[in-house]
């Protein structure tokens, strides 16, 4: 995935990209799973659905599906979308992919302490090593 435009802005909520090839979404969920070494997401919407553009909004998702709607994204990934958010999402012919918030946002850290590290060079950042999803998905 890379960005297509910020429109302006230096930061956003989320990001948008398009992927080399299109994939089905089936072979796109393998993908997202993997990188987030996850073994199941939520989805919403046809695994059969053919992908190119992608949106990413990373944790919680609320009430912002008018907003990744007018971004008319194949599939969106997100974490913590809430279930009337998910209904409006069938009805508007989206497709979503939840892999939850934690995993959705672990990803982030080691690139924050990072960020975090060289523009407050006199103190020490760490990682937080011991948080774990409280889920458990059985």
């Amino acid at each position: 995935v890379y960005p297509l435009e910020l429109n302006g802005k230096e930061y956003g909520m989320g990001n948008v990209g398009m992927l080399d090839e299109p994939r089905t979404l089936k072979n796109f969920i393998s993908l997202v799973k993997e990188k987030l070494s996850v073994k199941t997401v939520r989805l919403i919407g046809s695994i059969d659905r053919e992908i190119k553009k992608v949106a990413v909004f990373c944790g919680s998702f609320d009430n912002r599906v008018a907003r990744a709607a007018k971004l008319q994204a194949d599939v969106l990934v997100t974490g913590d979308v809430k279930y009337h958010d998910a209904m409006d999402m069938v009805e508007m012919g989206m497709c979503v992919i939840d892999a939850g918030h934690f995993n959705t946002e672990r990803v982030i850290v080691p690139r924050l302490v990072q960020l975090l590290s060289n523009r407050f060079a006199d103190l020490e950042v760490m990682e937080n090593y011991v948080e774990e999803d409280p889920f458990k998905y059985c």
